[in-house]
């Protein structure tokens, strides 16, 4: 490895590593968050309007009072593992992968622009492939899966418990899949300016 490109790979992985950190503060959140929108969702019924819903959520009286929604994370959730709020590792596996490739496509085709100097410009365009993958994972496997479990809870076939293991189990997978985007910078990385050489 050139010695003039290391100091941009170590950036990207403190960057990549940054992304991680955020993953895992956003899942401490998550309880706080399902509670705030609950509540939003509810108010939009009343007030049939999304801008009335965001003007009455920003009354400063509303957001001195905002600390109603906190919710510090359940240990017991944690257990969600076992069960997987019905599933399969093959399904939390794939969406790791996804993830970490949508996570690493940009930085990858940048990192492969200080590989190919010359393809640069090239490189940097060709961040799509590395996330088009992630994309057809995503909405060809993931989503109707998600969109199904989600339906079932809304017609009550399944229960709350249940949604709520699938919800950890995903974040579980989203904090993994940050962190496999470490290892996926470079080999994205080389892709990308093969492909780049390529064309």
């Amino acid at each position: 490895m050139s010695a003039s490109i290391s100091p941009l790979l170590s950036d990207f992985h403190w960057i990549l590593g940054s992304a991680a950190l955020a993953t895992a503060l956003g899942a401490f959140f998550v309880p706080s968050a399902q509670r705030a929108f609950a509540r939003a969702v509810g108010l939009l019924h009343l007030r049939r309007s999304l801008p009335g819903v965001v003007i009455h959520g920003l009354h400063p009286r509303r957001l001195l009072t905002a600390q109603r929604f906190l919710a510090v994370p359940r240990l017991a959730n944690l257990n969600c593992f076992g069960g997987r709020g019905g599933l399969t590792w093959g399904f939390l596996l794939l969406n790791t992968i996804a993830v970490a490739l949508w996570t690493v496509g940009v930085f990858a085709s940048l990192y492969a622009g200080a590989l190919e100097p010359d393809l640069r410009v090239t490189c940097s365009n060709l961040s799509s492939i590395i996330n088009g993958v992630a994309t057809i994972i995503m909405f060809l496997l993931l989503d109707p899966q998600l969109s199904l479990l989600t339906d079932d809870v809304a017609r009550e076939r399944i229960g709350q418990a249940t949604f709520r293991s699938a919800v950890t189990s995903l974040i579980g997978a989203r904090f993994a899949g940050a962190l496999l985007a470490q290892v996926l910078l470079v080999p994205a990385a080389v892709i990308t300016a093969y492909v780049a050489r390529v064309i």
